[in-house]
This record gives C-alpha cells, structure tokens and sequence, in this order.
C-alpha cells in the first residue's frame, strides 16, 4: 500500500508531536514524571502524592480531565494514571493545565 506512505508519515508526526507535549508538561508539573511511551498513543505517568489513583482520576473527572487510574491495570498501576494523547494539542494542553492545578493541592 505505498498510496498511505504519506498518511502514515503526516500520522507518525502527528502522534510524535503529541506525544511529546504531553511528556514534557507532566514532566513539569512537581511530583509526576514519565518515561516518554514508545507505542499507541496512551502516556502513563506515575506521580509522588499521597492519594490513590482512582481517587486522584475521580478528581481530575470532577475537574474537566479524562484519565484511567493506573490501579486498572493492577497493584503495579497504583500511583499512575493514563491519558490518551489523541486528542488535538489544544485538548493536550488544557488537559495538562488542569492536571497541574490539581496536582498543585497535593502532597
């Protein structure tokens, strides 16, 4: 299908763009870091707070952000969250932005 080359590249760094906006906000936001995802287009970001992840995913809901607790995908997804990047970069960003104002109250 050499028709979707360039589909697929324009897609490629699409994704890439998002991806990386969306690695360097968390990684400013205090107390949350991640290991930028190499596939699909979830980021996976653990944070430092004394919450636990459904209950910090249910306050970012509250707030106007979507995520899945990492405690979804077992005792090993706790202090976690997952956000997808599919969205535009205008979403990403006021996602992050809302995503750092909660985590701003936290400890």
């Amino acid at each position: 299908l050499p028709h979707m080359k360039p589909y697929l590249d324009n897609a490629r760094a699409v994704f890439k763009r998002r991806r990386d906006l969306i690695c360097q906000r968390i990684n400013d936001i205090p107390n949350m870091s991640i290991v930028p995802p190499r596939g699909a287009f979830y980021a996976f970001p653990s944070y430092d707070a004394k919450i636990a992840s459904q209950d910090l995913a249910n306050e970012l809901v509250r707030a106007g952000l979507i995520c899945t607790p990492g405690s979804a995908f077992g005792s090993y997804g706790e202090k976690h969250l997952r956000f997808s990047y599919a969205a535009d970069e205008e979403k990403i960003s006021r996602g992050m932005d809302i995503l750092s104002d909660v985590m701003s109250r936290k400890e």
